[in-house]
């Protein structure tokens, strides 16, 4: 910046302050100006050659909203536009929902292994056996134990777990033997119900020929043992049948 200039007595000259004021005004408007043209060449050098094409604008150029922001037409309903997207979101929420936990009518043929379901039918008998045996409770009887057998297994599916009360339903099916695959859940009437004259259990396979179940009874405990008669059960979930693989 310029000097002061002074007057031969020692004091300072009107004129000349006022003109050292001026250059340095200048001075310091071409500074500015020199610092704007070099930011506007760099936005025409990054600048993408189509304007629609900018992230965060919309066709006319004008800021779009913010990304997981909703627009005013969406949060108040109003307009055709915002019911759409209200729509939307409620779409696409309840299909995130259903994604979460399917219910096991659905199926999902292959997705299970027959293997897995024996090996936890193997540690949840011998658990019950070890704790007392059978016990009419709802999580020590028959269908208690086919439950902590498969809920488990549902659950890490993402799925609904097995049904209670359903008697009728329509996911029960007479039994075809030769049709089985290990883990499937078996049942003696179209659907569950407390009482004791309902039993179920687990059909465990064929060994040297022979069908053989496991389940857990009054007089039996819960263990593995031949099938007593091809009456002893004579519904099967289909909806579990169709998630095993079948390979024991």
């Amino acid at each position: 910046m310029a000097d002061k200039v002074s007057q031969t007595d020692g004091t300072e000259n009107p004129a000349e302050l006022l003109k050292s004021a001026i250059e340095e005004l200048m001075s310091c408007l071409e500074l500015l100006t020199s610092g704007m043209e070099d930011k506007m060449a760099q936005g025409v050098e990054d600048a993408p050659p189509d304007a629609t094409s900018i992230e965060g604008s919309d066709a006319t150029g004008s800021p779009s909203p913010m990304e997981g922001a909703e627009s005013p037409a969406s949060v108040e309903g109003s307009g055709a536009q915002g019911e759409k997207r209200k729509k939307a979101a409620k779409n696409t929420e309840g299909a995130s929902k259903a994604q979460k936990t399917q219910p096991a009518e659905e199926g999902g043929a292959g997705k299970i292994k027959s293997s897995d379901v024996m090996k936890r039918a193997k540690t949840e008998g011998a658990e019950i056996n070890r704790t007392g045996g059978y016990r009419f409770d709802g999580k020590n009887d028959c269908y208690g134990f086919v439950r902590r057998v498969w809920d488990p297994i549902l659950k890490a599916k993402g799925k609904s777990a097995l049904p209670v009360n359903d008697v009728g339903s329509k996911n029960w099916e007479r039994i075809d033997w030769d049709k089985l695959k290990p883990g499937a859940v078996l049942s003696t009437h179209q659907g569950h119900a407390w009482g004791s004259k309902w039993h179920g259990g687990l059909y465990a396979g064929k060994i040297n020929g022979k069908h053989y179940i496991y389940d857990n009874s009054g007089s039996q405990s819960a263990k593995l043992r031949p099938l007593p008669s091809p009456d002893y059960f004579k519904y099967v979930h289909t909806p579990t049948l169709k998630m095993l693989d079948g390979k024991a």
